[in-house]
């Protein structure tokens, strides 16, 4: 039971933070309309309410009054400030970066990972001219094996599957001949500290190789926070953002984008193997802030 102390700093806590948003409102409900629209747009779309201050602060220091007025002009600012703090991969630099041969996709349960490797192997195949073998090390998930294979036979790639480090060490190994090999691992509890211990080890089997990591727009900001911080440690190469069809709200996506500073890769915007992965654009990822859904 907490003391009538920390109730009292709680409570006062909770007064400086009503506080605070009054006299926000107060300010906003002074800004031109546009600015202030586009303001309360970034913000219930989750994007963090410091980086949307510090956007929305450049533009009003930066525009016309006559130009804050404009709608158009102001939507245009805050996308180029917000998309500043973004990096993209292109899809000819990650085709480039791939001299570790192997590329290991890391995520927790229901990001999309098993579908993601389908889609880039596909990809890397009919676009980068590239021939592809697939290692399923997500032998936990109740019918993975299943569905890796289901996948591997529709898109004719060898497949191996690890149940331990060394097993993965000698599956990858098998497959040098490839200019491409993908690791689908198990999907990972970023807040149990053993499931993370288990995919360190999974991972310190194959020291060269590109680990990214496989984030669905659909999660919580917080959870993929969770995730960056826990991942971190493994060397990540970039983010691949997934379900990005299954959520009308982008905040969390960009968030993880701009915190970690990690080149976004790719992004999904569907279940069609051939069709809906596209290379990631940084635009189109701020773009979406201010729109419906995220336009192809």
């Amino acid at each position: 039971r907490p003391s009538p102390l920390a109730a009292e700093v709680e409570q006062v806590k909770s007064k400086l933070t009503d506080l605070a948003s009054r006299v926000e409102q107060l300010a906003v409900s002074h800004w031109p309309a546009a600015l202030a629209a586009a303001y309360r747009q970034l913000l219930a779309q989750g994007v963090e309410a410091e980086a949307v201050q510090q956007a929305v602060t450049a533009c009003a220091e930066t525009l016309s009054p006559r130009a804050l007025e404009d709608a158009v002009l102001v939507r245009e600012h805050l996308q180029r400030s917000l998309e500043a703090h973004l990096r993209a991969q292109t899809a000819s630099a990650w085709a480039a970066g791939l001299g570790e041969q192997v590329v290991c996709l890391i995520g927790a349960t229901g990001s999309g990972k098993t579908t993601t490797a389908a889609k880039l192997a596909a990809h890397c195949a009919r676009t980068l001219g590239l021939k592809a073998a697939w290692v399923c090390a997500d032998t936990l998930r109740a019918g993975a094996i299943a569905q890796a294979r289901a996948y591997a036979e529709t898109l004719r790639l060898p497949l191996r599957v690890a149940y331990t480090p060394a097993e993965l060490k000698q599956a990858v190994a098998a497959e040098r001949g490839a200019d491409l090999i993908l690791v689908d691992t198990t999907g990972c509890n970023p807040r149990r500290e053993s499931d993370v211990t288990e995919l360190g080890a999974l991972l310190t089997a194959l020291p060269e190789r590109a680990t990214y990591l496989v984030a669905p727009a659909t999660a919580k900001d917080a959870d993929l926070g969770d995730a960056l911080t826990a991942f971190g440690p493994f060397n990540l190469k970039g983010l691949v953002i997934t379900k990005l069809d299954e959520t009308g709200v982008f905040g969390s996506a960009y968030n993880a984008a701009r915190r970690s500073r990690l080149p976004l890769a790719y992004f999904t915007t569907g279940p069609r193997v051939l069709d809906d992965l596209q290379p990631a654009h940084t635009g189109r990822l701020v773009a979406a802030l201010f729109e419906e859904g995220l336009t192809r």
